[in-house]
């Protein structure tokens, strides 16, 4: 979880669209949000470090089970997942050009 969260932090289009992403308290955009405070902890963290277990809480895997942060999963698969429950987010907030990225994984 870690290395695919560093890898789209790494991404500079990617980075910048998630943390442009309006605040809002939207129930259904729990995870977006949750990816802006991630990014925002590792733009302007100070050698800290951040535990973003809280996400698996937020993420289904494709039978409905929330991730478990205790059980070993495949990097892809992970990637995979996230990308899929972010696509669903950005649609809520309409940016098409987040979108656009979450679907050029399926192209790497």
């Amino acid at each position: 979880m870690n290395s695919v969260l560093q890898q789209l932090f790494m991404m500079p289009a990617f980075r910048k669209g998630i943390l442009e992403c309006p605040k809002t308290t939207d129930d259904n955009l729990k995870l977006l949000q949750f990816m802006k405070m991630i990014f925002t902890n590792l733009r302007d963290n100070k050698g800290e470090a951040y535990n973003p277990s809280h996400l698996c809480k937020l993420i289904t895997d494709f039978d409905g089970q929330h991730l478990s942060p205790y059980e070993q999963r495949d990097a892809d698969e992970f990637f995979n997942l996230l990308m899929d429950r972010l696509e669903d987010n950005l649609r809520i907030v309409n940016s098409l050009s987040l979108i656009h990225i979450c679907r050029c994984r399926r192209a790497i």
